[in-house]
């Protein structure tokens, strides 16, 4: 079945109206879903309209601003619907950095962006280089080891270009983050090389795997990565960091003028 982007527009806004969404959340959360799907990231896209509609029962307020200098903020989500909280932060990082040349500002929410680029790509289309990052569910296992530790962590960058914003957008796992629930879903095997069982051994099961870990790219390389992006994700935002802290998750901001060092 196919449909024109303003008729999945049209029945995407309807849904998240009818779940309780005010109009600006329903139209912030409608377009990140439909440029995932139009990109082909399927997984970030349509599918995930159930799963966004239910994380608004678990709103608490809105997103605010708790800590703030010349060029960082600090925004707490108060478990705000994820791509409503990513596009206030971005707001305050664009703001910020207009203003001071760079900005970094830090969110604790239960749930970040769908997909590290999108948010990425309005900043550069304004000029901006940009970067993000997040710490995820543990449900990768460090280099060596076999229990869940890491999240997927993504991360993206994007850089402005005149043929448009150069984008990079991916995670640490092997396969695609998604690669567990989109087996499971299709009723197919994992990638080779993706995931181990709860003893250690390579598995393409979706079952064992869920019992056991995901594991990161490059080994030694994509783990210490994602061990990174947990410090600087998790920890340095005071949200859930490997399994011995838990809690919400963190993701962070970072953006800069392209002319910054009057080379651009």
């Amino acid at each position: 079945m196919q449909l024109s982007y303003g008729h999945a527009e049209a029945i995407v806004k309807a849904v998240f109206m009818g779940g309780g969404f005010t109009p600006h959340e329903a139209q912030v959360c409608t377009a990140e879903i439909l440029d995932a799907e139009w990109r082909g990231k399927s997984s970030y896209g349509l599918e995930l309209v159930s799963y966004v509609l239910a994380w608004r029962a678990e709103k608490l307020g809105e997103p605010e601003i708790s800590e703030e200098g010349p060029a960082s903020a600090f925004v707490e989500g108060n478990n705000g619907v994820g791509p409503v909280v990513a596009a206030f932060a971005l707001d305050v990082a664009l703001k910020k950095v207009a203003e001071a040349g760079v900005a970094v500002v830090g969110v604790r929410n239960k749930w970040p962006w769908l997909t590290a680029g999108y948010h990425l790509r309005r900043a550069a289309d304004e000029g901006f280089i940009a970067a993000t990052w997040s710490a995820g569910v543990s449900i990768v296992a460090p280099h060596g080891g076999v229990r869940r530790v890491f999240g997927t962590n993504p991360f993206g960058i994007a850089v402005p270009a005149l043929g448009g914003p150069v984008v990079f957008d991916t995670a640490v796992t092997a396969g695609p983050a998604s690669a567990m629930r989109d087996a499971r879903q299709r009723g197919r095997p994992l990638p080779e090389g993706t995931a181990m069982d709860r003893s250690g051994q390579p598995t393409r099961d979706p079952a064992a795997a869920r019992k056991g870990a995901l594991l990161a790219f490059g080994g030694h390389r994509g783990s210490g990565l994602a061990m990174m992006i947990e410090l600087l994700g998790g920890a340095w935002v005071g949200a859930k960091t490997g399994t011995s802290r838990p809690g919400p998750r963190g993701f962070v901001y970072f953006l800069a003028r392209n002319d910054l060092f009057g080379c651009a």
